[in-house]
């Protein structure tokens, strides 16, 4: 059994080598190592044939253009020879022992095709903390793994057999956030999702593209909608879908409020281009698939038109700052 690791690059310097060091710390033979470079502008490029140079398992790439990382991560897949395959980012880093512990679950549980990593959240004063995850030795069947992954009881950074990869790329339509779809549909087509004592070190830093503000972050609400989409075209049950609609509604909301708050660092025509996307996905939500317990809360009302939804949360976030008596 081997593995290939997908790290796609961008402006990663500061923290690229221990990441590709944590790799060659595993010592396996069975490794390859898959690094492609998205047209950085630092010195990740020259980090990247450095070791490509002195380490054969290492293999660099680089895309034509600026493109995002599910382009970039297509393009490794490409190269991919590996019976699984995770996705390891540039400013993360693995425990010494990780793909060994994969290992051995895979082979104690052979038809297992997602194993789930445990995540350990490091934060830039070196406090860490572990993902919190409902447990299960025995793993889960797909339809329950994704169920539980929309509801956030267990996280999306896992191996995944490389067929289910090939058969379900990365969707590109979106710079961020799509490939969260796509390893929504990856845990569905699982046999089995196991979750592994494998570390991974995920890196929590404001540099992150996930950890963007502002504009950047309708990308969550567009992504969220292709995520309806394509459960919708997988004819996933009434169930699934509700908690999905929940997940989309519960994000949405977060997403009108911190825009709402950093409304004076917008110009007038990107707080009308905010408002109009935001109204168009607003228009998407299925209200009716919303379990009571969250349409019984304030701040998650669905109140219609959206003109009087943005001005009731503007008015609900107002109230969370005003200090207490």
């Amino acid at each position: 059994m081997s593995f290939t690791i997908l790290t796609a690059v961008y402006n990663a310097g500061p923290y690229l080598r221990q990441c590709l060091d944590s790799v060659i710390a595993q010592g396996r033979q069975d490794v390859q190592h898959i690094c492609i470079d998205d047209c950085s502008t630092d010195n990740s490029w020259q980090i990247l044939q450095e070791y490509a140079a002195r380490f054969s398992h290492i293999v660099v790439m680089q895309t034509p253009r600026n493109s995002g990382q599910a382009v970039a991560r297509n393009l490794g897949l490409s190269q991919a020879s590996g019976d699984f395959i995770l996705m390891l980012d540039a400013d993360d880093y693995l425990a010494s022992d990780a793909l060994s512990v994969m290992h051995r679950a895979a082979t104690t549980l052979p038809d297992a095709d997602a194993l789930l990593v445990k995540l350990i959240l490091t934060h830039p004063d070196g406090q860490q903390e572990v993902y919190p995850q409902v447990k299960n030795n025995e793993g889960w069947d797909g339809l329950t793994a994704c169920r539980l992954a929309l509801a956030h009881n267990i996280h999306g950074v896992y191996a995944l057999r490389r067929e289910l990869h090939y058969q379900w790329p990365y969707d590109t339509s979106l710079r961020t956030y799509s490939d969260d779809t796509t390893s929504y549909l990856h845990l569905l087509h699982s046999r089995r999702v196991v979750p592994t004592e494998a570390v991974y070190f995920y890196r929590q830093h404001a540099q992150s593209a996930t950890h963007q503000t502002g504009a950047a972050r309708l990308d969550f609400v567009r992504a969220n909608t292709l995520l309806r989409k394509k459960l919708e075209e997988e004819n996933v049950d009434k169930t699934t879908l509700g908690i999905a609609e929940n997940y989309i509604w519960r994000t949405y909301v977060g997403v009108v409020r911190e825009i709402w708050a950093q409304r004076g660092c917008f110009t007038p025509d990107e707080q009308k281009e905010m408002r109009q996307t935001l109204q168009t996905h607003y228009q998407q939500i299925r209200f009716s698939r919303l379990p009571f317990t969250t349409l019984r809360r304030p701040a998650y009302w669905p109140v219609w038109p959206f003109c009087i939804f943005l001005f009731w949360q503007k008015s609900l976030c107002r109230l969370s700052r005003q200090p207490s008596a």
